[in-house]
Formats: structure tokens, sequence, C-alpha cells
């Protein structure tokens, strides 16, 4: 596919990296380095903008390196068919260290995807299913139902604190311990996990933790962080 491109001063072209690249490398357009503390989002300029031919749109989405080694993630974008500006990228800093954005990092990749516009046919009835009205996680993720039952999330940074040494079980599958746990300036609580294979985890609760349970309790986006 032919997609019109235009480079803004200093900018890159994105790089399909390899072969079977979904997504082509995007790099950062800034004119001094960018700092990202804990908590904290920015918007960093990609350098280029792009005429997306009709029925197709780019996504903006995060690089998984930068997840798993620095905890940044990118917030998922669309540029639609229309737009003409400088496309950019929002990453958010999910982890407890600075992390410093440098001109010409790359941050973000970019993929071409078609896009389906919907004819509306309202209607006063819907066709029944089996799953009916259910929605945010009522399908779970695991067959042990037991397992599923809703868990009562923690309120404050002293009920985290009380399970450190504490086992854990993350996503159902993977053994860890409470290694951690502290406030960031933002009053973000985080915590730090050590699993069995030596591996160490850090945490938002306030966003990655719909399926953390310790000791019966389960982290969720329900969490109220307050001051004790």
């Amino acid at each position: 596919m032919n997609v019109k491109i235009k480079i803004i001063e200093n900018g890159k072209l994105p790089e399909y990296k390899t072969v079977g690249a979904a997504g082509a490398d995007c790099f950062a357009r800034i004119e001094k380095d960018e700092v990202i503390k804990p908590g904290e989002k920015i918007t960093i300029s990609l350098g280029f903008a792009v005429e997306i031919p009709e029925g197709y749109e780019m996504q903006i989405r995060g690089r998984s390196g930068l997840a798993r080694k620095n905890g940044i993630e990118c917030f998922l974008g669309t540029i639609d068919s229309d737009y003409r500006g400088e496309v950019a990228a929002i990453l958010f800093n999910k982890g407890h260290e600075d992390f410093v954005v440098h001109n010409g990092d790359r941050i973000a990749q970019a993929v071409i995807a078609p896009v389906v516009h919907a004819y509306w046919d309202l209607s006063e009835e819907l066709s029944e299913t089996k799953r009916g009205e259910g929605g945010f996680g009522s399908t779970g993720v695991s067959e042990n139902k037991e397992i599923e039952k809703f868990y009562e999330p923690f309120k404050t940074y002293s009920e985290v604190e009380n399970f450190l040494g504490k086992e854990v079980l993350i996503d159902n599958n993977i053994d860890a311990e409470v290694k951690s746990v502290f406030r960031t300036n933002n009053n973000f609580i985080v915590v730090k996990f050590l699993t069995k294979s030596g591996n160490e985890l850090d945490m938002y609760l306030v966003s990655a933790f719909e399926r953390v349970k310790i000791d019966g309790h389960r982290f969720g986006r329900e969490l109220q962080i307050e001051n004790d």
C-alpha cells in the first residue's frame, strides 16, 4: 500500500525493522530531552504527517521493549484518513524511575489497519444471548470459578504495606511475593513483586491489578488511594 507522508523539520521516516513487522518504528522529534516522571504522561511529536487512504487508519502503539524494561506505555492513538497534522504519541510512565526521551529515540510504532463504518439500525429490541448484559470481566480469566469470585480491593497505602513478604498470585498463574511498597510524588501506590524465578515486577495499583490477589484481596481499578 502506498501512503503519502510528509517529513517535518528534523523528523525521520518511520521504519519497518523486519520483513514481517506489522508496525513501523516512530522516532521522537524534540528540541531538548524530555523527562517523564513516574505517574506522569507526556505528548511527544513524531516528526511526520500522513495522508492515509480512505477506508484505513494509522494506529500509534507502544513498543514492548519500553514497557517491559522501563514501564513506559504509549496510549493507543488513531490517525484518521482526513487528518493532516503532525503525528504524536502520548507516553505514560508506569515505572518508579524517571525516564528520559532523547531526540531520535524510537518511542512508538505505527500500524496501518482497515476501518469499517457502521450504518446504525435503530431498534427497540436486541437479540438475546447467553452472555446478555455481562461485561467488564464477566467472563473471567480462569475455569476455576472459586478463584474468579469478587475480592474487596485495598483502599489505603497501609493496607497494602501490611502484605510485605506475602505470596501473590498474578493472572492466576505467576507465583511471586511482595518485595516492597511505596507511594510516588503523584500519590500513586506502587508495589514491587519478586517472582519465584527471580524476576522483579513493578505495577501501579490503579491500573494493573484486576488480576492480582494477595491473601483473598484483589487489587482493582476500584482502588481509592487515601492519605493515612
